[in-house]
C-alpha cells in the first residue's frame, strides 16, 4: 500500500509589495551583449541593481549576494576566457557577477576607499579587461577582474573629487571638478588635458570613436585624446549643468535636469528630444542594441523611473514595469479607490487594493511637494466629492480623480497643507476646511467653490494636520496640529468648538506639530484622541485635546499618520516602523514582517487591508485581523512599558475604573487625592505581577469635584485627574 504525505510550507503572516506605483532612482546603467544581437540592461537603482532581457519592456530584481542595494556605478568587462563579468561599485566596495546578475559576490582587496563611485573597463590587450574604479579622492585599477586593487592617482591633485572614468584604448581619462585628466600607463601616472576647457568640472565623459566629449558646465569634444577641447554647446540652454551623456553612432545624447537633447554632428548644435518625458531631472542615460538591427535608449531619472526611446529620442515612453522603487508620501482611501501621492510619480490609483495602478492628476497641477492633502464629501455611489491640496491650491473631482478643476477661490493658489471635512452648524450641510502655508486655515461651505479665512486664534501658526472629536454630549471639536514659524518656534494643538470660527491652543505645548490624528471609541462610549508629533511618538487626550500626555515609548518614532481599526490604534514612522496598540496606546507591539524597512511613510485602512506607502519601495499591504490578532495575544502577556490610562468613565459617578499596565513585577503604589493634595484613599499598595491590572474606585462617600490619583511603579510616576459629579 502506498501512503501519500501532503506537505505545505507554513505562510508566515507578513507584509506584501503591491505592484507599484511602480518607478524610482535610477544611478546608473551598464549594457550586456547577449550575443544574438540583443542586449541585457542593468540599472542601478534605489532598490539595488534590476534587470531587463525585453529592451525594458520589464524589470526584475538581480540583487541576490549584493550587500549595498543602490550601486553607484555599474561596468561590463571580460576575463580573457571568453566570459562576461558584470561589476557594481557600491559603499563596501566593489561586487561582480559572473551570471549576468543572478549572483554577486564581494571583489575589493586593496580598496583602501571603500565608496567606489565610479568603474570603467578597459581592453587590456588579450581579451580580458582592466578595471578602474574612482573613490571620492582616489583612482585604483585591477587587472585580475576585480580580486585585488591597486592606487592609481600619482598625479592627480590632492584631494580632488573623481566625478567620472572613461577608458578608451590604453587612455584613461578621469573627469573631476579641476577639469580632465589622463593616463597611458593604467593608473601609474596622470597628467592634465584641459586646453579649450573654459568650464573644467567635469561630471560625465563619453567616447564615440575617436571622439572624447565632456560634459558638466556644458559639453566639450576633443578629436586628440584630450590634448586640446573645443566647446561644443550651441543649442544647449544657458548655464545647463550636464548630468550625463551617451553616444550612439553618428547620434549624441546630453541627460539635464532640463530634459534630454540630441546632437547627430558631434556637438556642433542641439536640439530638444524630450517629448514623452514627463520628469525632466536626468541622471544617467544608456544606449544599446535592441536584437532587431535598431537600438534602444534608456533615461534614468530622479524618482520617476526609467523611460525607454526606441526612435533616437524623438518619443519616449515609460518603462517601469516591475520596478517599484517609489516614495509614496501619503495614501488615500474612499470606497474602493486607494490614492497614493509620489513625488516624483504623482498622484496615482488603484481600485483592486494595489494590483495595478493608473495616473489620477489629469489637471491637477502640483510642484514641488505634490499631493499633500486629501478629503471627501461623501455622496451616492459614484457622486462623493473629492478634493485634493497642493501647492497649486485645492483641486475637485467628481469622477474618483479621473479628472480634477481648480477650487480655489479666495485662496489664491498657495500652497496647502491639510485639508478635512466637518459638519456644519445645526447639522445642516459641510464645511472644507483648508490649512495654508504662512496663511491660515480657510473654510468652504459651497463644496470648495469659495473659501473664507477661518484664522480667529492662529496668527503666527502653520497647521499641519486636522481632527475632529465628539463629546457625551454631541459637541463637536476640531483639532488642529500647529506649529509657531515666528520667533520663538512653538507647537501645539489648537481646538475650536464652533467648526473653526475661532480657535484656542491647548494647555499641553508639543515638541512638534502633530502630523496626524486618530479617535477611538471606549467601552464607557466616550473617545480618547491621539495625535503624532514625532518626539514622543504618540500622545493622548482624554479631556478632546485640552490636555495632552505621552502615550508611546520614546524608541518608537511614530510621525508620519495614525490609522484606527475599530478598537486598534495603528502608527507609522519615517525611521520607527510600523506600530500596533489594542489598548489604548498603553502598549505597543511592532508589526514590521516583511517589510525592507522601517521607512514608514504613510498608512491607510482600505477594506480588510492595512496599506503603508514607504520610503523607496512603494506601497505594502497586510491583512487587519492578522496583527490585530497577534498583538492581542502578545498583549494579554505582558505589556512592553509602564502605562496608565485614563479613568473611565470620567466624569462619574459614583464608581469608575483605573486601568495600568507593568512590564516587569513592581511594587504598586495608586492613591486618590484632593484639589489641597491631601490623600482621599490608597487604592493599591503591594507588589504586583507583570500584566494588565484594574482598580475599581467607589466615592460614594465623596463630595463632588475634581480629584487625583497618582500611580508609582518603581521609577515610573503619573498623575491624572478624575471629576465626581453628583
Amino acid at each position: 500500500m502506498l501512503v501519500f504525505i501532503l506537505l505545505s510550507a507554513y505562510a508566515f503572516p507578513q507584509w506584501v509589495q503591491t505592484s507599484g506605483p511602480c518607478g524610482g532612482f535610477v544611478y546608473c546603467f551598464a549594457v550586456c551583449p547577449n550575443g544574438a544581437g540583443g542586449s541585457s540592461f542593468f540599472a542601478g537603482a534605489n532598490v539595488g541593481v534590476i534587470r531587463s532581457t525585453n529592451n525594458g519592456v520589464s524589470w526584475t530584481a538581480a540583487n541576490t549576494g549584493l550587500a549595498d542595494r543602490a550601486p553607484y556605478d555599474l561596468a561590463v568587462g571580460h576575463d580573457g576566457q571568453g566570459r562576461t563579468i558584470l561589476y557594481a561599485g557600491v559603499d563596501s566596495g566593489v561586487f561582480r557577477s559572473t551570471d549576468n546578475g543572478t549572483r554577486w559576490a564581494a571583489a575589493g582587496t586593496g580598496l583602501t576607499d571603500r565608496t567606489v563611485y565610479d568603474l570603467a573597463a578597459g581592453d587590456d590587450g588579450g581579451g580580458g579587461t582592466i578595471l578602474f574604479a574612482g573613490t571620492h579622492d582616489d583612482v585604483f585599477h585591477s587587472t585580475d577582474n576585480g580580486t585585488s586593487w591597486t592606487g592609481a592617482s600619482s598625479g592627480l591633485p590632492v584631494n580632488v573629487w573623481i566625478n567620472c572614468l572613461a577608458a578608451s584604448g590604453a587612455n584613461l581619462f578621469a573627469g573631476t571638478g579641476d577639469g580632465v585628466f589622463l593616463s597611458t600607463d593604467n593608473g601609474t601616472s596622470w597628467s592634465p588635458v584641459n586646453s579649450g576647457l573654459t568650464n573644467k568640472n567635469v561630471e560625465c565623459l563619453v567616447v564615440n570613436g575617436t571622439n572624447l566629449f565632456a560634459g558638466g558646465g556644458g559639453v566639450f569634444f576633443s578629436t586628440d585624446n584630450g590634448t586640446s577641447w573645443t566647446g561644443a554647446s550651441s543649442g544647449l540652454p544657458v548655464n545647463v549643468w550636464i548630468n550625463c551623456l551617451a553616444a550612439s553612432g553618428a547620434n549624441l545624447f546630453a541627460g539635464t535636469y532640463g530634459g534630454v537633447f540630441l546632437s547627430t554632428n558631434n556637438g556642433t548644435s542641439w536640439r530638444d528630444a524630450s517629448t514623452g518625458l514627463m520628469s525632466g531631472q536626468l541622471f544617467r542615460l544608456a544606449v544599446g542594441p535592441d536584437g532587431a538591427g535598431g537600438t534602444t535608449l534608456f533615461a534614468g531619472t530622479y524618482g520617476a523611473g526609467i523611460y525607454r526611446s526606441t526612435d533616437n529620442g524623438s518619443s519616449w515612453t515609460i518603462a517601469n514595469s516591475g520596478f517599484v522603487g517609489t516614495y509614496v508620501k501619503d495614501l488615500f482611501a474612499y470606497g474602493t479607490n486607494l490614492f497614493a501621492a509620489s513625488d516624483a510619480v504623482g498622484f496615482v490609483r488603484s481600485t483592486n487594493s494595489g494590483m495595478s495602478w493608473t495616473a489620477a492628476d489629469t489637471g491637477l497641477a502640483t510642484g514641488e511637494i505634490g499631493v499633500a492633502a486629501f478629503a471627501v464629501i461623501p455622496g451616492p455611489v459614484g457622486n462623493a466629492i473629492l478634493f485634493a491640496g497642493s501647492d497649486s491650491g485645492v483641486f475637485r473631482s467628481t469622477d474618483n480623480g479621473a479628472r480634477w478643476t481648480a477650487a480655489d477661490t479666495g485662496l489664491m493658489k498657495c500652497t496647502v497643507l491639510a485639508l478635512d471635512v466637518c459638519p456644519a452648524e445645526g447639522g445642516a450641510g459641510t464645511y472644507l476646511l483648508a490649512s495654508t502655508r504662512r496663511r491660515g486655515v480657510f473654510r468652504s461651505a459651497d463644496n470648495g467653490v469659495s473659501w473664507m479665512p477661518a484664522n480667529a486664534g492662529l496668527s503666527g501658526y502653520d497647521i499641519h494636520a486636522f481632527g475632529m472629536t465628539t463629546d457625551s454630549g454631541g459637541s463637536t471639536y476640531l483639532l488642529a496640529g500647529a506649529w509657531r514659524f515666528l520667533f520663538p518656534p512653538a507647537s501645539c494643538v489648537f481646538r475650536s468648538s464652533d467648526y473653526g470660527a475661532s480657535w484656542t491652543p491647548s494647555i499641553t505645548p508639543l515638541s512638534s506639530p502633530p502630523q496626524s490624528f486618530a479617535v477611538l471609541p471606549t467601552t464607557s462610549g466616550r473617545t480618547i484622541v491621539f495625535a503624532a508629533p514625532g518626539t514622543p511618538g504618540v500622545v493622548r487626550s482624554t479631556d478632546y485635546g485640552l490636555t495632552w500626555t505621552n502615550a508611546s515609548s520614546q524608541s518608537m518614532g511614530v510621525d508620519s499618520k495614525l490609522v484606527t481599526s475599530g478598537r486598534t490604534l495603528f502608527g507609522g514612522g519615517a525611521n520607527g516602523g510600523l506600530w500596533c496598540s489594542t489598548d489604548y496606546g498603553m502598549s505597543w507591539t511592532a508589526v514590521n514582517t516583511g517589510l525592507p524597512n522601517t521607512n514608514i511613510l504613510s498608512l491607510e485602512v482600505n477594506g480588510v487591508d492595512l496599506f503603508a506607502g514607504t520610503q523607496d519601495y512603494g506601497v505594502w499591504h497586510r491583512p487587519l485581523a492578522e496583527m490585530i490578532t497577534s498583538v492581542q495575544s502578545s498583549s494579554s502577556e505582558r505589556p512592553t512599558l509602564f502605562a496608565m490610562d485614563q479613568n473611565y468613565p470620567n466624569p462619574f459617578n459614583p464608581s469608575t475604573t483605573i486601568r495600568y499596565g507593568l512590564p516587569q513585577r513592581s511594587h504598586v503604589s495608586l492613591a486618590v487625592y484632593n484639589t489641597l493634595g491631601q490623600q482621599v484613599t490608597v487604592l493599591q499598595n503591594g507588589e504586583q505581577e507583570a500584566g494588565y491590572h484594574e482598580v475599581k474606585f467607589d466615592a460614594s462617600a465623596l463630595p463632588s469635584g475634581v480629584y487625583f490619583y497618582r500611580l508609582q511603579a518603581g521609577s515610573y510616576v503619573e498623575t491624572r485627574k478624575l471629576c465626581l459629579v453628583r
